[in-house]
């Protein structure tokens, strides 16, 4: 089994938080650890709850939010923690008999996420520093932009990252790597006796290197993949050689909600679809 990262206390480094309070979940209000100095201004993920009083990717945390009885007492993996704002609805959904695998290899956001996770008391999530990938073999993460600026939620495995063609944006944007473990989930997960409910993946056009991952615990349990990276096209088609396997599992996209792809086995029922936001246009095309 994984070894699990140590919390620690919310209050263990001054300075590290810029706490805010979401109350979007009713009486269940949560507490998040967003970073101070630069990025507070600067990240859109960071500026959506501190300037709007919202929430970053409302849309697909409301799917989350609507289908949480199909994710009770589930395993959900969630890989690209930065600061754990998925972390309390992904908790809330697999419930006190479900796990949540949090995944972050940058040891600052680790440190964020932490602190969110142990603020709000959560005992079902298990945060691991370490990226998921199709290998165990660590990899170069890029950390800090060209211009010398940490790329904070933007962190991305440099193999994975995409060269521009022009001017200042010519070559892989990348000022700085460092070396971060990794694990594929089919070696680290008990996805052999606990199903499996949910992979959200937000890992910078690496997303198809971390299904490939997991093909044992996919193929078993065929959970619903959110994935930043398309792994397949809309509709029928397939986006790469790669994503065939999961076409032929019968993987079909269902919504496209903040920039994520949706993917399930099957059509959500009408019930299902009712909550859904409108950015699941295959329920409300149907």
């Amino acid at each position: 089994m994984l070894p699990i990262a140590a919390l620690g206390g919310f209050g263990a480094r001054p300075g590290l938080c810029h706490w805010v309070r979401s109350e979007l979940d009713g009486p269940s209000a949560t507490w998040l650890c967003l970073p101070t100095g630069l990025e507070l201004h600067n990240q859109p993920a960071v500026t959506m709850y501190l300037r709007e009083h919202s929430e970053w990717e409302h849309d697909a945390k409301s799917i989350v939010r609507h289908l949480s009885p199909m994710l009770r007492d589930t395993l959900v993996v969630t890989a690209g923690l930065y600061f754990g704002d998925w972390l309390p609805v992904l908790s809330r959904a697999v419930g006190s008999a479900g796990l949540v695998y949090g995944f972050e290899p940058v040891g600052r956001n680790m440190l964020l996420a932490n602190a969110t996770l142990t603020r709000n008391g959560f005992t079902n999530v298990r945060a691991v520093r370490a990226c998921v990938s199709n290998t165990s073999a660590p990899l170069e993460m890029c950390t800090v932009g060209k211009q010398g600026k940490p790329r904070a939620g933007g962190a991305a495995i440099y193999n994975s990252m995409p060269r521009g063609k022009r001017g200042k944006l010519r070559g892989k944007q990348c000022g700085g790597v460092e070396v971060v473990p990794c694990h594929r989930l089919d070696d680290v997960l008990p996805w052999a006796s606990q199903r499996v409910g949910l992979l959200h993946l937000d890992v910078e056009r690496h997303e198809s290197e971390v299904v490939d991952g997991a093909r044992a615990a996919i193929s078993k349990w065929t959970p619903i993949i959110a994935s930043e990276g398309m792994l397949l096209q809309a509709g029928q088609g397939i986006a790469s050689v790669r994503g065939r396997w999961l076409y032929e599992l019968g993987y079909r996209q269902r919504c496209f909600c903040d920039d994520m792809h949706w993917y399930t086995t099957r059509a959500w029922s009408a019930t299902e679809c009712l909550g859904l936001p409108a950015c699941c246009k295959s329920c409300h095309q149907a």
